[in-house]
């Protein structure tokens, strides 16, 4: 089993392969991760867990390859205790039931950059829910056919076949779903009369 690194420094970088990561709630821990740190079991809520807000970066601009990966319903990064901030240029999973990243205490996720595009957080299969101060959004590799990265905003409504109706009786059109998401939302993805893309999620079909 890959063992485990406990924090007791800060600024703290880290290129090699662990299990864990975890910064006790003595201090407030900034962790860089050039190398893999891959969760084998349930030992922390993430394979990357302060206890006491704090930060990580995972890779940089030149190292791409850096990752990290929880373990079944935990999430890759959890921060809890006070605000966390997560910068990505690599990889960040969830386990097989867990999300990508979990900010319980708030915070902000900044995922790849301008010359970064390939940068990805996932979790619950091929999507995952940001938890900041809780369920924040998703966050999914783009497509093949989608030319750039892009924000999609959802509005939520009371269900999601009645609110579809009421797109296309306004003049807008439903260009995909409704379709169920992880955790049980049901979604629709819209474009109105003008053009612009919205979408729409109800906890009942």
């Amino acid at each position: 089993m890959t063992s485990g690194k406990i924090l007791t420094s800060s600024p703290t970088t880290l290129s090699g392969t662990y299990g864990y990561v975890y910064g006790p709630p003595t201090g407030t821990y900034s962790v860089t991760n050039l190398g893999t740190i891959a969760a084998t079991g349930n030992n922390f809520p993430g394979a990357v867990y302060l206890k006491l807000g704090g930060s990580l970066t995972n890779g940089s601009a030149t190292a791409t390859t850096a990752s990290v990966s929880g373990y079944g319903t935990n999430a890759g990064v959890a921060i809890v205790g006070a605000p966390g901030a997560v910068t990505n240029f690599g990889t960040i999973a969830g386990g097989t039931a867990g999300r990508g990243v979990e900010l319980y205490d708030g915070g902000t996720v900044i995922n790849g950059s301008a010359s970064d595009t390939l940068a990805a957080i996932s979790g619950q299969g091929f999507y995952t829910a940001v938890f900041i101060n809780g369920p924040t959004g998703g966050i999914m590799t783009k497509t093949a056919d989608t030319p750039q990265p892009y924000w999609l905003y959802y509005f939520n409504v009371d269900a999601i076949g009645a609110a579809a109706a009421r797109v296309k009786k306004g003049g807008g059109k439903v260009v995909n779903g409704p379709m169920e998401v992880p955790g049980g939302s049901w979604i629709v993805q819209c474009v109105d009369p003008q053009g612009a893309m919205f979408a729409l999620v109800a906890p009942k079909k």
